[in-house]
């Protein structure tokens, strides 16, 4: 099989796969009532949106209807991404992390907002976007903008992932998992490997944050009591 049809096929599964994730996240919801499963449900339908844009752009020709689509793509996808923040903190809080408090938590909302305004102001307010052809796929692009504030969103949450591998003793790995493969999957340069390694990392984030969510529901409290204060998730 040709990469002309990895590519456009992967981001038609991605997108398949994200609605389901959506309907178990309501699901977990039901189950907490946990704000954070909100958050991420809103960051799941805007990469599965994602996703849908970038298989149409297997379809579509250049023109002001995918360029359209691709504009709402960028907006939500800079606006929201750093919603990830928010549910970083919430897990830290809830796997007892000393410096996860309450003023902390209201701070990561702060935060949360301050970068999704920065990132839309920065690579979309008066972009030129142009389009590009890559494995199959026509896509719109914004040239000499890298994605800082996206990378700096997935180490944060690569840091979370560790403190909660250390402060379950190595029992919830999910979430360093998967938050280390989106780090390294965002670095990689769109002009070289083309939008579905990075597509399929925020997936596996995402995907590792619901499953460390149900992990620390369901588990006991004595998991998370450590004597020591010498953890990555006191100081991160």
């Amino acid at each position: 099989m040709q990469l002309s049809q990895i590519y456009p096929q992967g981001h038609l599964l991605l997108a398949i796969a994200e609605l389901m994730l959506i309907i178990w996240s309501i699901s977990l919801y039901r189950q907490s009532n946990n704000l954070a499963i909100i958050l991420s449900i809103i960051v799941l339908v805007c990469t599965a949106y994602d996703n849908i844009v970038l298989f149409a752009g297997s379809l579509l020709e250049p023109g002001d209807l995918l360029l359209y689509l691709n504009k709402i793509r960028f907006f939500i996808h800079y606006l929201f991404l750093p919603l990830l923040i928010v549910v970083g903190v919430d897990l830290a809080n809830r796997a007892r992390a000393v410096w996860a408090t309450s003023m902390i938590k209201r701070l990561s909302w702060v935060l949360a907002i301050f970068l999704g305004i920065l990132d839309v102001i920065r690579r979309y307010v008066g972009a030129t976007f142009k389009a590009e052809y890559f494995a199959g796929i026509t896509r719109y692009y914004s040239p000499n903008v890298l994605p800082i504030i996206t990378i700096a969103v997935s180490f944060f949450m690569v840091l979370i992932g560790i403190g909660i591998l250390i402060r379950s003793r190595g029992q919830l790995p999910w979430l360093f998992i998967g938050t280390l493969i989106a780090f390294l999957g965002n670095g990689l340069p769109t002009s070289n490997f083309g939008t579905l390694p990075a597509s399929l990392s925020e997936f596996v984030m995402i995907l590792s944050l619901l499953v460390t969510e149900r992990d620390v529901s369901v588990s006991p409290k004595s998991l998370f009591d450590r004597g020591s204060r010498d953890l990555v998730t006191d100081k991160v």
